[in-house]
Order: C-alpha cells, then structure tokens, then sequence
C-alpha cells in the first residue's frame, strides 16, 4: 500500500499539470450532467415551483395537471356565486348585498389553456431566457392564474340591475322660471351630489376572485358625483338671470317661398332655463331646440305638378325647393346671441340657416297658364265647430279648390261655390240671418270667404268687396285679431276680388277636419308687388246686452237651450296699401261694425 502511494505521489509530482486539468474538466461537466438528468425528468413535466392558482403542479404531467385543476374548478363552480355588498363609502358597516351568480352570467374557464401555458413556462424560448425562467421557478415559484371567459352582455344587464338599485343620481345645477309667485319668476337650484356604482371596479374586483376561484364576499363602495355649487355661485347667477327678465331672442329663417319664412320668439321664461350655473349657456338645451326647429322646417324637393280638365285644376302641387336646416350654424348663432344679449341692452334677431336644394321639375316647366309662385296664404281655424259646421268648411274648400282665375277678370265666391243648400250636399248649422243666429243649410262657409279674404290681403290683390260679420263669431278671433273675418250670403253680401297679375291665379284650399285648420293659398306669377297692413285701430268696445229669455212651447216645460251667443260690441279699421318699386298701386280702407249681441235662451213652458 505504501509503494503505491508513493507511486501515486511520484506520478503526480511529474504530472501535476494533467491533474488540474483532469479535476477542472470533472467540475465543468458536473453541472451539465446535473442539468441533464433535472431535464430528462421535466421533458415532459410541469417545471417545480409552478402554481396554478393555489394548486402546485411543479412535476405533473400535462394530463395530471388537468385533471387537478378540472376538480379545483369543479368545486369553485359548484358552489354556485359569490355575495357581493355595495356599501355607501368605504367605511360603512353594512351596504345592500346581492348575489353574483356564476351561471346566470355565463362564466366559463378553459383548463386546457391555463395547463398549457403553465407547462410551457421555461420552454420555448431562447436558451437565456429559458435559463432565466427555470431559476426564477426554482428561487422563488411562479404562479398562474385560472382566467375565466364572462358573458358581457349579461355582466352589463347585471351592472345596471345592480346600479339601479343602489346609485342616487346627482341632480346638476340650473335655473328655473317659475311662474304664479309673488315675487321674481327666477330659482337657481344649487343641485344635489350623488353617488353612483364603479362598474369597472365591480369587474376588476370580482376577475380577481374567479381568477383566484375565491369565494370570498366582495364589498365594493359607491363612487361620488359632485354637482352641486356654492351659494356664491347661486347668487351670481340669479343676478345674471335677472338682467334678462326684459328681453328676449327673435329668430328669423327666410327661404324661397312664404311657406317657409318663418319667425320664432323667445321670451324670458324660454332663455332662462338655458342658462348655465356658473356662466355661459347649456348647449345640448339650445341643439335640442336647434333639433325640434327642424323637424318642422326640413323637407324633400317636390317636384312640380299640374293637370288641368274641364275649365278646373284637378292636381296641383307647386316646384318647391327642399330645405334642410344648417344645425350647427343655427345653435352657434343662437349662443353668440344670447352671449350678446346679456351684454347689450336690447334685444336680438338670430338668422336661422338653411339650405335650399331645387326641385328636378319647377312650376314654370309643367304649365303654361303664368302659375309660377305663391302669391298669398291664408289660415284660420275653427276649433269647437259641431260637426255640420265641419262639413260644410270642408265641403267649400273642395269646391275653391282648383278655381282659376284668368288675368283681368274678377271673381265672385257666392258664383264659384253656387247653390249653398241641402240639394247641393251642404248640412244644416249656425248662421246669421235676420239678426238672429240660427240653424240653417251652410253655416260654416264664412269659414272659407274669411280665409281667403285673408289670402287675398297677403297677395296684395284688389278686393272689390267685401262685408264683415255683423258680430264678432270666436271662430274668426281663434288665430286672428278682429277685423279679418268676410261674410257671404247668396245672393248678397260677397266677396270678390280682381286678377290684376300678368298671369291666371290658382286658388289651392285645403281643410283639415282632424286638426281643424283651414289653409287657402294663390298661386300666380308675382309682378313684384307687395302688400302691407297699417294703422290697424280698434275702439268703441261695447259689452253685450243681457241675455234674452223666450218661452218656446216646442221643447219641454222646465228645459232651457241655448241658441244665440253674446259678443261684446266693437270697431275696427285698417288700412290696405299695395306698392310696386316703391309706387303706391292702390290703398283702401277696410272697416268693421261688429253690434253687441247678446245670447238668446229658449225655456220650455
């Protein structure tokens, strides 16, 4: 044994450079076969210090691992949902509590994704990184979770089920007008806060717990929502509000056609309640008035047109432009002049803006009687009437409806609508004769000659005659000042008008008995004149008489019906002046002796 070692010593002594080399290539390869043999047991294995959720799967395989957490899952799912408390502020004892149910909202997990991300970690990557990824396992552990898949349809029709129920909406700060107070119309509310559900923080809060398969109860606090201001801003804004109480805001949108140049009035009880808190003007009010103007200004193109037969127009539709209004043009209008209406001391025209988009066929093109353009329109209502009185309005604009008048020659309502009786299809209701109000064929066709007096003063053409009622009837008042009523009776009194235009007139009358609205328009060729109402003048107002009681053995004793109605006593005048290129064509002077009338009452005996 000693003679060995001393071999060994010997040959060591004269070979110690080969030993050196022999142990540092032993610990240089000690390492790979270590890392080789951790490999060939992991090929195929979750890497050690893997963790899905809570569960350790380091060293199973991808089918042990699967099975593992399909139980895990199981048992989540199993039991069903997971409470959920809203609570007013973060530290609140006790809130309203419900229930996250994780069928109901369709909440699904996809083992085989979770296994297979976690059985590829530290493989797959370049060498380095793998490397990085096995120590980091080994040191300190990896963890992964179990990502769930939620229906977001029914998560959003929870959200809102939830959040009705427990949010307290803010109410902003506004200025009201409040009408019947004794002192000024004026309330500046300072708005209340309110509190309202994160919909977000439910989510990212409960991912969490299905990603972790937690059960644990989740206890979420509303959000603030501040809205209300000082007094110091309630103060400036009331004395803002105030300097407004004497003015108001005219709009003004002028297209191609009468039908459509229209005015709008804002009056203080409408800008007030535009105003914002604070300063400035709420614009989503003022697009949402923009929005309701066009609705009733907008309209397609209408095309032209014109069938004549037997002396008569039996169609007719006039070559009108559609119009299609600038929105955001009008409401920027609108702002800069409410900004400027609270600087300056008077008030303000605002121009509404529309576009005009022609017709492929105008008027011009489908006839050739000079029926170009709107001449006049006139409109009265007639609400209340009975339903005899209906028929007959409607009965008479049918029978106007249509009638041209050629150039030069004057037209007679009582000869253009004839006979007026129950042979020719007209119903029995109120009319005046005798100076009595009474029942009889045809009432209600003053309703028509009315209207067209009223067109005919709006087209500026000569008005021959024209005689007013011998009271003053409520029917005539409902949309109109007195004094603009014409009264007709066959074969006396009439209204008649002269066509002096260069072209026929076309008279359009149209009735409305669901609305009850009577439009009658005239349609012609403009010689560029124009027509203007002056000097209007009511006086002598006279109430009406007592009532009158007569005993009528025709009705029932102890019955009593009315059959006249009272209507105080009033004169009116106006003057009707018609100009051409600033030359004056002809002027009249149209007045009214409107009688006190008094009601009349039947009593049976």
């Amino acid at each position: 044994m000693q003679h060995l070692i001393r071999a060994i010593v010997k040959a060591v002594k004269g070979n110690w450079v080969w030993f050196l080399l022999g142990a540092g290539a032993a610990v240089a390869v000690l390492p790979l076969v270590f890392y080789g043999a951790f490999w060939g047991v992991y090929r195929e294995r979750i890497l050690p210090g893997v963790r899905v959720v809570n569960m350790d799967v380091g060293g199973m395989s991808r089918d042990e691992a699967m099975r593992n957490l399909a139980s895990l899952e199981t048992d989540f799912v199993g039991q069903g949902s997971i409470d959920l408390s809203i609570v007013e502020t973060a530290t609140a004892a006790a809130g309203t509590n419900f229930e996250v149910n994780l069928d109901d909202l369709g909440i699904k997990y996809d083992p085989e994704a979770t296994v297979d991300e976690a059985i590829s970690y530290g493989r797959g990557g370049g060498w380095v990184n793998n490397l990085q990824q096995q120590w980091l396992a080994l040191d300190q552990g990896v963890r992964f979770e179990h990502k769930p898949q939620i229906d977001e349809q029914r998560w959003t029709d929870f959200v809102s089920t939830v959040s009705a129920q427990v949010n307290k909406p803010g109410v902003e700060a506004s200025v009201r007008w409040v009408d019947g107070g004794d002192g000024s119309p004026i309330q500046v509310f300072a708005g209340e806060d309110g509190t309202e559900l994160d919909g977000e923080q439910v989510a990212d809060k409960l991912m969490g717990q299905l990603k972790a398969l937690d059960h644990q109860p989740l206890v979420v606090a509303l959000s603030p929502t501040q809205h209300q201001v000082s007094d110091a801003v309630v103060e400036m804004t009331r004395v803002r509000a105030e300097k407004l109480l004497e003015r108001q805001l005219t709009l003004n949108l002028a297209v191609d056609d009468k039908s459509n140049n229209e005015t709008w009035t804002l009056k203080p009880e409408d800008i007030v309640p535009l105003m914002q808190v604070g300063g400035g003007w709420q614009e989503d009010k003022i697009a949402d008035y923009v929005d309701n103007l066009a609705l009733g200004v907008n309209r397609e193109p209408q095309n032209a047109l014109f069938k004549f037969e037997s002396g008569k127009v039996t169609e007719f539709a006039p070559g009108l432009n559609g119009v299609t209004l600038e929105q955001k043009t009008t409401k920027d209008n609108i702002l800069k002049a409410l900004e400027k209406l609270e600087t300056a001391d008077e008030d303000q025209n605002v121009e509404v803006v529309a576009q005009l988009t022609p017709p492929e066929l105008s008027t011009p093109d489908v006839n050739s009687l000079g029926i170009k353009e709107l001449l006049g329109h006139g409109d009265s209502t007639f609400f209340h009437s009975i339903a005899g009185r209906i028929h007959n309005v409607a009965l008479t604009a049918n029978r106007l409806n249509g009638v041209l008048v050629p150039p030069g020659e004057t037209f007679s309502f009582n000869q253009t609508i004839g006979d007026v009786s129950a042979e020719t299809g007209y119903q029995s209701a109120y009319v005046i004769k005798d100076g009595r109000t009474i029942l009889g064929d045809g009432g209600g066709v003053c309703q028509d000659s009315t209207t067209l007096f009223r067109a005919l003063l709006d087209a500026g053409l000569p008005i021959v005659e024209r005689q007013a009622h011998a009271y003053r009837v409520g029917y005539y008042e409902q949309n109109s000042k007195p004094g603009f009523d014409a009264t007709v009776y066959a074969p006396s009194p009439d209204l008649k008008f002269k066509n002096d235009t260069p072209g026929h007139i076309l008279i359009q009358a149209t009735a409305d008995t669901k609305n009850l609205t009577l439009v009658i328009e005239l349609y012609g060729t403009s010689d560029g004149r124009k027509a203007e109402i002056k000097n209007y003048q009511q006086w002598g107002a006279v109430p009406a008489p007592p009532p009158l009681y007569q005993d009528d053995p025709t009705i029932p004793a102890g019955t009593v019906k009315q059959v006249d109605w009272a209507a105080p006593g009033l004169k009116v005048k106006f003057d009707y002046e018609v100009t051409r290129g600033g030359e004056t064509i002809f002027e009249k002077t149209f007045t009214s002796n409107y009688r006190p009338w008094q009601a009349v009452y039947l009593r049976g005996v």
